[in-house]
Parts: structure tokens; C-alpha cells; sequence
């Protein structure tokens, strides 16, 4: 097949309705169903629905659907149908809809929201008669509904629309006998009117509305009653799967860039078995079948009956794509090479854990010699060492199951097939989980666990249950019944894989439950090991490695770097079936608490190395906690105080709450209540106490006194310093600054004294002496420069542009935050570098340079996985500036209200002052709760670098890092 006779496997619009001539009803569909982690609709089975409906109405229709279903791709279609003066009779969008906007996708599969002015700039002018949107909320009477707009603004002739929601009976009924009407020559009304009697439900016929005169009717009905179809995809197209999707949303669209990528050649997807890797493959398979016009074909171990061989699946491959028989491996390699040479093709190869090493390896081989434009997908249960090495090869690692939202949708899907209904709570029982959440989270999400847990519910007779209890009587025997059936869809899908394990393997195993998070790294592994099983260090780790690599071709664990991480259903599994002894468990743990605290004390002004097993390390805190009055709880608690600092500057008020009361019953010396006060002091600020964290920091400063602890004196100064400022009192403020600057000075600390320097220059700012603000902030960093502290400098650096950006000098700003960017680039300070690029895109979008601007905040939004935002901020030149937005409120607006510990609504502190200003007047804020920093907003000399935030804001908590008068000295 030459390359121009495969480009014609998939045909796009235009020259299919131009082949099915002009006495045809020509309708375009666009399905839209992006990958979602809730929501999902069977868009396959409706567009089969819709075929066959109209093949059963024996009219004359030609059936068109877009691929991809985007905005740009239907522009493109309804341009070149117009061209070739075939432009569809009706659009037909299928998807999710609300009053002002559809929801497409993108290339990639994900969510495309649309405004209805996008819409009609898209649809004007086309050709296109009339719209049909089998989407909710479309035809609204609470606002200009999308079709009447579209039908006001001459977009269309007639536009028809959802009120409320529709049922899929309905909404396919009304599309029968609405094409049917048309194909043979009625009015687009007279179809609106005939289906919607063909609606069986009374809300349904009043939810469906009609907006324009629908006049439209086919000129002549054509004589063949042939329903023609193009789905977009290519004639080769042989994949199996599921019309309904659940969760995998970001997995899937991280494959689908890969898909995109042309560097990449091939995709491997990895993880335990039952995970869902073969249903992910076959729908990204299928999403992206536009992409490749040779073909896409799947080929899978599991049907051949004898050892598989990578030249057994390349001939399945060959079979589906209908090449020639050839003779040889070699040939059969050539040939479908030639045949990804003239068209893109993609190869989906399945269920590779039985494949032996070196056919992988083979496999890869062919997968390393496709051409350009052709892809390879592999699923697979271990991740061996052939995947790795590979340029052009991508692996993905799926280690958890569906997200709870998506877990119980499939739940309840299941359920239906089976006839179980399984939104309702059991009888009796209290708290208002239905069954489908209660086997969701009893599951981890884990869909195959899922389907055979439903599948012995309804085995076992749920609704026999059910009716058996009455309704006041306890839910036990519906619980049990659910537990029980967990239990056996736990062994049925282990029990081999754990027999396969060596000793080994199964020594790894049995410790997974010590682990109070899913993850553990090589060293913790291998000393968690040595402990329970009494053995020497080296042997240990000889031991943990040969076990983890068991495990993790097995699909029990995923390796991510050093960290290894398990799904929890393998930890409820091993917990039944596996358990450890008493003392070897108690030993393990011990092992495991003993490291935490270690590394706390190497890593605890590491913010970024903290964050990355903070929620490990406090979960073996909490169970060390639990265990009562054991030898462990006595360094737990000095480890916690030491990170006292991290938990207020990361938001994590609750854990702070909670370690609170331990903390002080923990005073042994004056010196360790003083810390604890201190930390104190800041939580109090922070939750909206400024009385109390004075009263607080006044202590602290008394004991340090006494103590003779001068430099702990001087930080404690400078915190109250800067509530004192914040409570409206700068001449305060200045005054216990420069008593803090005396004693650094006096102490020969370099660091804290240009800490202090920096926040006496954001005062001065704020009193408007931009020249004294200027000089302190040029002493802070020079000082810092002295000291090799290239993350303070940074922070400075920042808040020295904004002060240039306030007195009118933006092209000094520009170069400061030029330097501070690079500097926090260096570090690795995303959050820093975060908020010095929407500082500068807000100064570039206010010189006019508007679309670099925008760009700019919006990398930074995605850096802290947040979305741009209208621009709120105060102060003049403000209006329609662009900000990034995260969840958590960075940068939030001036006075941004925040729930208070005792539940009632508050505003938020903070210690800038209304007229610390941004760029051009504007107020400017930094990443919200970035654990290092004076924290949500502050302009201080932040570790982050970071610059001054709007009034409103929290005051964050010093972290012992690069601009903190007290790090290193516990308060």
C-alpha cells in the first residue's frame, strides 16, 4: 500500500461527505469525554446507539465523527467542509455541558472548557444549519442559554438544547426519530416536535427546548436509505476495551504527551496485577487513533497457548493489520516496518510478565527501530532492567489504585451490571457510606478487587441480606457479607503471586506492614531488615535487595529512584497472611522510629529534602506515640520540637495542634520550654492571636535573658518586631530591630544581623523611605553574598525589585528579578522562582509586553500546580493584571478571609503594610505556606526569596533557614 493510499484510512470530513454527494442528511458529531477523575460518560455506546437507530429508521444519512474532539479541530472540519461546499446539515455535540460554556477536550484527551463566544466564532459562517447539544444545562432558562445565544447571534438557524439532564433512553430516542424526520425531507421544528413525543419521560420532554424557527428541511430526500458512517479513526483498527473509563486522568494525559512526543518511540506500563494497565493502554490506544492511519493493532501474551515469543506477538500485530504471510522473524520484522514507514501505526503489546528476558529485550529491539510518527505500547506486570537505559522509551508506574471519586463510580457501574444497587448505605448502619464507598475504600481503589468483591456481593445475595434485616436492626450481616467477599477477592488475586516469591522475596514482603505510609527507601528497607530478622548490616542489605527486586517483578512493589512503594491492598494481604512475630515486629520498628529521628536531625532545615518523607516520618511518630510509655516516645517528642518550625510553616496546623500538649509535658529544662513557647508564639499569630504571641515572645525574651542566651533573645526580638509593625506600631518595630541588629552584631552573627537588616528595610519601605530601604537591603546583601547564603540574596534580591518597580524603575526590577530567578533556579527553589516570575510577568504585562507576561505567570501557576486568575490586587495600574492561583490561596487578595481555629470566619494577618507595593502600585504575594519563608505572602528576607505580600495576609513561621535570626538555636 503506497503512502497515499494508506493517508486515505482515515478520512476526515470534508472528503467523506463529499463522497456520499448532495442528497444526503449530512450530520458531524463531536463526542467529547475527557479524561476525568469522575463523571464519565459511555460516548462509544451512544455514538453506536445513534448508528444504529438511524440504520433502523432506513434513512439516508452520512454520519461523520471528529477526531480529536477539539475546538481547533472542528474549526478546521467546518472551514474545509465549507470549502468543498459540503458543510453539515447538523452538529451534533455530545459531552458536558453548562449555561455559558461545552467541554472539549484537548490533543492530549484532557478537559477543554469553551465559552459559547468561542463557539460562535468557530460556527459562523460554516454553513451549518442547526445544532443539536446532548449536553446539561444548554438550553438554560436561568440566564442566555448556549443555544438561544447561538441562534441570537446568527450562528446557526435553529439550536436545540438540555434544561436539566437528560437519561441516555431519552436523549437517544429524541435522536432516532429527530434525524429520521430530517433525512427525509421535514423541518428541523417538525423533528424537534416528533422527537421529543418520542421521549418516554414527561421531565424529559420539558427539559428539551428549541431555540430559532427551525425551518431548515433537506431539499430532496436522497433515494438510498444506506446509513453511511466515518468514526475518524482507521480502518485498522483492532483494540478491545471498555466504552466507560474511570479515573487514570493524569496518567492518561502524561501518556497521551508521550504519544505526542516525537522523541519518544515507545510507552511501558507497569504495576501489580489487576491495577488496570491494560485498560489504560487500549484507551489512550483508542483516544489517539487519529494520530496513526496505518493502523493500530494489539497483540497480547495471553493468547498465545505456548511460551510467548516477541516474534509470536509481531505476527498477531501482522494478522490485525491484514499483512501478507511472511516466512522467517526476520521478513515479519521488515515487513511491518515498511508498513510504520508509509503510515504512522501504533502497536499496543499486552500482558508482557510472561514474555522471557531476551524476548523483551527483542521486542524492544523492533519497538527502537519503528519510524517517526509510529508508537509502541507495552504493558507489564515487574519493571525489569530492560526498560531502563532507553532514550526513547517512557515508563509509567501505576502503584496506586482509582481515586475515590473514580472508585466508586466503578463500583456502582459494576453494581448495575450485576443488578446490585449499591448506593445506599447498608441497613443500620450509621454514617451514611453507601456500599460503593465502603467497598471503594476497603479496596484501595484497586479495580480488579473491586469487580471481584461485586462480583461475590451479588453471589452471596446482598439484597437477600438486605431484606432479612429490618430497618432499625445493625447492618453486621451486610458488612460481613462485604468483608467477607474483600477477603476472597484479596486471596484469590495474591495467593499465586506471594507462592512465586523466594525467601527473599517473602522475607520483603512480611515487613510491608511496619511501613505506616506505602513507601520505603533502600537504606530504611535494609535496616528495617537487619532489625527484625537479627542479622548483620551488609547481609541485610544484600538480602532487601534480591527480596525488592522479587517483589517488584512480581508487581508488588514500583520502584521510583530509591523509594519503593506498594500498593495497600498488598499491605492488607500480607497483614492476613503474612504477619510478623511480636518481638521481631517490635524490633523492626524501633529500627524504623531510630532512623526518622536521625533523619530529622541531619535534614530538618532541608526543607525540600523534609518535605519529601515529612508524611512518613510523622506517621511513624504517631504510631510510636500510640505504642504508650515506651523508650521510643522520649527522642520522638525531641524530634517532633525540632520540626516544630516545618509543621506551622507547611500549613500542617493540625499536627501541630495535636503533638501541642505532648510537647509541654516533654519540659524538662528552661531552655526547651523557651523553644516551645517561641513556636508558640508564631502559631498564635498565625491563628489570629496577636495578643497572645506577644504575651508569648515577652516570655521568651525574659528567659533568654536569664539564660544569658543572647542570640536567642535577639531572634525573639526581631519575631516580636515584626508584629509589633503589623499591629500598626513601626516606631515599636524599628526600636526592638535595632536592639536586634545591636546584640547580632555584638554576637559576630553575620546571618541574623542581615535578617534584621532586611525587615527593617521592608518597614522603611512601608514608611515611605524607599532610599533607607534601598541602603539596609544593600548592606543584607552584601552581607549575604560574604556568606555564600545564595538563597538569602535571592529573597532580597526580590524584594529589592519591588521597591524599584514601586518608585517607578522597572528596568532595574526586571534585572533584580533576572538575577533572583537565576539564583533560585540554582537552588532548586521552585516556589521562590515561582513567585519571582509572576512578579515579573506582572511587570512586563503592565509595559504592554502582555502575552509574554501572561506567559510567564502561567509557568508560574504551573510550577505550584495552580491556574491564572483575574488579577485582584489593590492599588493603581492594578486593574487586569494577571495572577497565578493555587489551592491554598497564593498569592491571595488584600484581607483574604481564612477559617480561624475556632471555626469562625477571620481575615488573615499579615506584616505588610498597604503601602508595600508591587509592580506599578499593584500589591504583589508570594506562594502560600512554601515551608521556609516568613511564609503566605511576607516580603521579609524569606528563605524562598519571595517578595512583600498584600495586607491580609498570614504571618508564616520563621524556618530555621537562610534568613532567620534564630535557626539552628530552637527558638
Amino acid at each position: 500500500m503506497t503512502g497515499d493510499a494508506m493517508g486515505t484510512a482515515i478520512l476526515p470530513p470534508d472528503r467523506f461527505f463529499a463522497q456520499q454527494g448532495q442528497h444526503r442528511l449530512r450530520v458531524l458529531v463531536v463526542a467529547a469525554q475527557p479524561f476525568a477523575e469522575a463523571r464519565p460518560l459511555d460516548l462509544r455506546r451512544e455514538w453506536a446507539d445513534l448508528e444504529r437507530a438511524l440504520r433502523d429508521g432506513a434513512v439516508p444519512v452520512s454520519l461523520a465523527r471528529l477526531n480529536p474532539p477539539t475546538l481547533a479541530g472542528l474549526e478546521r472540519a467546518l472551514r474545509r467542509c465549507q470549502q468543498a461546499g459540503v458543510a453539515p446539515h447538523v452538529l451534533h455535540f455530545a459531552g458536558h455541558g453548562e449555561p455559558r460554556k461545552l467541554l472539549f477536550e484537548d490533543e492530549l484527551g484532557g478537559e477543554a472548557w469553551v465559552d459559547r463566544g468561542e463557539v460562535e466564532r468557530v460556527l459562523k459562517g460554516t454553513g451549518v444549519r442547526a445544532l443539536l447539544l446532548n449536553a446539561c444545562h444548554s438550553a438554560s432558562l436561568g440566564t442566555i442559554g448556549f443555544a438561544q445565544k447561538l441562534v441570537e447571534a446568527k450562528a446557526v438557524e435553529a439550536a436545540i438544547g438540555h434544561e436539566v439532564p437528560v437519561g441516555d433512553a431519552d436523549a437517544l430516542a429524541f435522536s432516532r426519530v429527530f434525524y429520521q424526520r430530517l433525512a427525509v425531507g421535514e423541518s428541523v421544528f417538525s423533528g424537534f416536535v416528533d422527537g421529543r413525543e418520542a421521549m418516554a419521560s414527561p421531565e424529559a420532554r420539558a427539559a428539551v427546548r428549541i431555540e430559532g424557527e427551525g425551518r431548515f428541511k433537506l431539499e430532496a430526500a436522497g433515494t438510498s436509505a444506506e446509513v453511511r458512517t466515518a468514526d475518524g479513526r482507521p480502518e485498522r483498527f483492532v483494540v478491545a476495551g471498555a466504552a466507560r473509563f474511570f479515573g487514570r486522568a493524569r496518567e492518561a494525559v502524561e501518556i497521551g504527551g508521550w504519544i505526542a512526543d516525537g522523541e519518544v518511540r515507545a510507552v511501558a506500563i507497569t504495576g501489580m496485577g489487576g491495577i488496570g494497565k491494560s485498560s489504560l493502554a487500549r484507551q489512550v490506544a483508542e483516544r489517539h487513533a487519529w494520530r496513526f492511519p496505518g493502523g493500530v493493532v494489539e497483540a497480547t501474551a495471553r493468547l498465545i497457548f505456548e511460551a510467548p515469543t516477541a516474534a509470536a506477538l509481531l505476527g498477531q500485530a501482522a494478522v490485525g493489520l491484514r499483512r501478507p504471510q511472511t516466512a522467517g522473524a526476520t521478513a515479519l520484522v521488515q515487513d511491518l516496518l515498511a508498513h510504520a514507514g508509509e503510515a504512522p501505526t501504533l502497536f499496543l503489546f499486552d500482558n508482557l510478565e510472561d514474555l522471557a528476558g531476551e524476548e523483551l529485550e527483542r521486542l524492544l529491539r523492533f519497538a527502537e527501530l519503528v519510524p517517526p510518527g509510529s508508537k509502541v505500547l507495552l504493558t507489564l506486570r515487574p519493571a525489569p532492567e530492560a526498560l531502563g537505559g532507553w532514550a526513547w522509551l517512557r515508563a509509567l508506574p501505576l502503584v496506586r489504585g482509582l481515586s475515590g471519586p473514580a472508585a466508586v463510580d466503578y463500583a456502582l457501574h459494576l453494581g448495575r451490571g450485576k443488578g446490585q444497587d449499591l448506593d445506599r448505605p447498608p441497613p443500620g448502619v450509621a454514617g451514611g457510606a453507601t456500599v460503593a464507598a465502603w467497598l471503594a475504600s476497603a479496596t484501595a481503589g484497586h479495580p480488579k478487587m473491586l469487580e471481584l468483591a461485586v462480583g461475590l456481593l451479588a453471589t452471596r445475595g446482598l439484597d437477600a441480606a438486605r431484606a432479612a434485616l429490618p430497618e432499625e436492626a445493625p447492618g453486621a450481616e451486610t458488612v460481613e457479607l462485604a468483608q467477607a467477599a474483600i477477603q476472597k477477592a484479596l486471596e484469590e488475586l495474591f495467593r499465586h503471586t506471594f507462592d512465586r516469591l523466594d525467601a527473599a522475596g517473602q522475607a520483603v514482603a512480611r515487613v510491608l506492614p511496619l511501613l505506616p505510609t506505602g513507601s520505603v527507601t533502600d537504606a530504611e528497607g535494609a535496616a528495617l531488615l537487619a532489625a527484625v530478622e537479627e542479622v548483620e548490616a551488609a547481609e541485610a542489605a544484600a538480602r532487601f535487595a534480591a527480596g525488592a527486586e522479587a517483589c517488584v517483578k512480581a508487581g508488588l512493589l514500583a520502584r521510583a529512584g530509591d523509594v519503593l512503594r506498594f500498593h495497600p491492598t498488598v499491605d492488607q494481604y500480607v497483614r492476613q497472611h503474612l504477619p510478623l512475630a511480636g518481638e521481631a515486629a517490635k524490633r523492626g520498628f524501633g529500627a524504623l522510629v531510630d532512623r526518622a529521628v536521625r533523619y530529622v536531625a541531619a535534614h530538618r532545615a532541608e526543607y525540600p529534602t523534609m518535605s519529601r518523607r515529612i508524611d512518613h516520618v510523622l506517621g511513624l511518630f504517631e504510631q510510636a506515640w500510640g505504642l504508650g510509655d515506651t523508650p521510643l516516645r522520649a527522642p520522638v517528642v525531641q524530634a517532633v520540637g525540632a520540626l516544630g518550625y516545618y509543621l506551622q510553616a507547611a500549613g500542617r496546623w493540625a499536627v501541630y495542634e495535636a503533638w501541642r500538649p505532648r510537647l509541654a509535658a516533654d519540659e524538662e529544662t528552661p531552655a526547651a520550654r523557651s523553644s516551645r513557647l517561641y513556636r508558640d508564639a508564631l502559631h498564635a499569630f498565625n491563628r489570629g492571636q496577636p495578643g497572645e504571641a506577644r504575651r508569648l515572645l515577652g516570655e521568651v525574651i525574659r528567659t533568654k535573658e536569664e539564660l544569658g542566651d543572647h542570640r536567642g533573645r535577639a531572634a525573639s526580638l526581631h519575631e516580636l518586631a515584626s508584629i509589633e509593625f503589623e499591629q500598626g506600631k513601626p516606631g515599636e518595630a524599628r526600636r526592638l530591630l535595632g536592639e536586634s541588629i545591636r546584640l547580632f552584631e555584638e554576637l559576630g552573627n553575620h546571618q541574623g544581623r542581615a535578617a534584621s537588616l532586611h525587615e527593617l528595610a521592608r518597614i522603611e519601605s512601608a514608611q515611605g523611605k524607599p532610599g533607607e530601604a534601598r541602603r539596609l537591603l544593600g548592606e543584607s546583601i552584601r552581607i549575604k553574598e560574604e556568606l555564600g547564603d545564595h538563597r538569602g540574596r535571592g529573597a532580597s534580591l526580590h524584594v529589592l525589585a519591588t521597591i524599584e518597580s514601586a518608585q517607578g524603575n522597572p528596568g532595574e526590577a526586571r534585572r533584580l528579578l533576572g538575577e533572583s530567578i537565576r539564583i533560585k533556579e540554582e537552588l532548586g527553589d521552585h516556589r521562590g522562582r515561582a513567585a519571582s516570575l509572576v512578579m515579573l510577568g506582572q511587570l512586563r504585562f503592565a509595559e504592554g509586553e502582555r502575552a509574554e507576561g501572561l506567559a510567564q505567570v502561567r509557568e508560574a501557576a504551573r510550577m505550584v500546580g495552580g491556574e491564572v486568575v483575574p488579577w485582584t490586587g489593590a492599588g493603581p495600574g492594578a486593574r487586569g493584571r494577571p495572577r497565578a492561583a493555587r489551592a491554598g490561596g497564593w498569592p491571595g487578595g488584600p484581607g483574604r478571609a481564612h477559617r480561624r481555629a475556632d471555626g469562625r470566619r477571620g481575615r488573615r494577618v499579615s506584616v505588610a503594610h498597604r503601602e508595600w507595593a508591587g509592580p506599578a502600585g499593584g500589591r504583589h504575594g508570594r506562594p502560600a505556606g512554601r515551608p521556609g519563608g516568613r511564609g503566605r505572602g511576607r516580603g521579609r528576607g524569606s528563605a524562598a526569596g519571595c517578595g512583600p505580600a498584600r495586607p491580609g495576609r498570614q504571618l508564616p513561621h520563621r524556618r530555621p533557614g537562610a534568613d532567620s535570626p534564630g535557626r539552628r538555636r530552637g527558638g
